[in-house]
């Protein structure tokens, strides 16, 4: 998935998420509910199944042959959902029944053979938990960006105007290789941040539009960022205009994990992790692994001892 000759300097410029090894919490329900105030008694949570082996499908990934790299993407696609779909098919099924009397949102995570639910309530979460084949029931994680790194207002004075390469491009040698003809044409960039200000001039034109945004957290229906970040590192990367972009010939898509005031889901993280293999229209339907990215950027971090993106790493490494 990941071969192109800009991706090397991409990887360059790009801070990579930072993930180390913890259990999956199995919560009991007393534990997912306690501090919940009496006007909030439901919430979200992430249902992981017992016997879940993904990797031996990436095993099997590795000795076949395909005829294209899409071939190869949606093959590991089919494989994953089809897993998906036996595993957790009880799960689901009672899901769908529950939601007829009672306004849950279901979304199934073939990527890690998990079922993410919110606005369950306590009855529900234990009903999940004694299921036979569900394995952990915990609740969702929200990490609070850092304000560091939250859009400031500077004077427009301090606007750049210099076309010429930002210090930070040259400190790469990113000209050198724009010299040789390689800068970033027929590659897609995906970024998982905090959205991306579409507008912006220095990424308006390198937009891919078709399956390009998905925002799981306020289902935008087109490409934003209330705080900044973002915009920020796809600018990085990608940016088109004042010298700031690593491969400024690169397209970009994106998908919003923080919402506007800098709260970011894990829930969120997951499901756009899955959108990047093989990415959907806006309303997360209609996914089309021919438009699978080449590169992936995720310039976040929750701290060491969290293994929930494992599943979505060593995945996007076999496709």
């Amino acid at each position: 998935m990941f071969q192109s000759t800009i991706i090397p300097l991409l990887l360059t410029c790009m801070v990579c998420i930072v993930v180390a090894r913890m259990e999956v919490r199995d919560e009991d329900s007393d534990s997912i509910f306690r501090g919940t105030r009496e006007d909030q008694k439901t919430t979200t949570v992430i249902v992981s199944f017992k016997g879940s082996n993904l990797q031996n499908i990436r095993n099997k990934l590795k000795t076949r042959e395909f005829s294209s790299r899409t071939h190869r993407i949606q093959s590991l696609h089919d494989d994953l959902q089809d897993y998906a779909n036996t595993i957790q098919r009880n799960v689901l099924n009672m899901l769908s029944k529950h939601k007829s009397a009672s306004p849950i949102e279901v979304h199934q995570l073939w990527m890690s053979n998990q079922v993410i639910v919110k606005n369950a309530d306590v009855t529900l979460v234990k009903t999940l938990q004694n299921m036979e084949e569900v394995s952990g029931v915990m609740e969702d994680i929200r990490f609070t960006m850092d304000e560091n790194f939250i859009q400031q207002d500077y004077p427009t004075n301090n606007k750049r105007t210099n076309a010429d390469p930002t210090w930070g491009i040259g400190a790469i040698h990113a000209p050198e290789v724009w010299a040789a003809g390689i800068r970033g044409a027929k590659v897609v960039v995906a970024d998982i941040d905090s959205g991306v200000r579409g507008t912006h001039e220095a990424l308006r034109d390198g937009f891919r539009e078709e399956n390009g945004w998905f925002d799981p957290i306020g289902k935008s229906p087109v490409p934003k960022d209330a705080v900044g970040h973002g915009t920020h590192t796809t600018g990085t990367i990608v940016g088109r205009t004042n010298g700031i972009g690593v491969a400024p010939e690169a397209q970009w898509i994106a998908c919003r994990g923080c919402g506007d005031d800098g709260v970011c889901d894990l829930s969120a993280f997951m499901r756009c992790g899955q959108w990047a293999l093989c990415p959907t229209d806006v309303n997360g339907s209609n996914p089309r692994c021919d438009l699978a990215p080449h590169v992936i950027s995720n310039s976040w971090g929750a701290g060491a001892g969290l293994d929930y993106f494992d599943e979505t790493l060593a995945n996007w490494v076999a496709a």
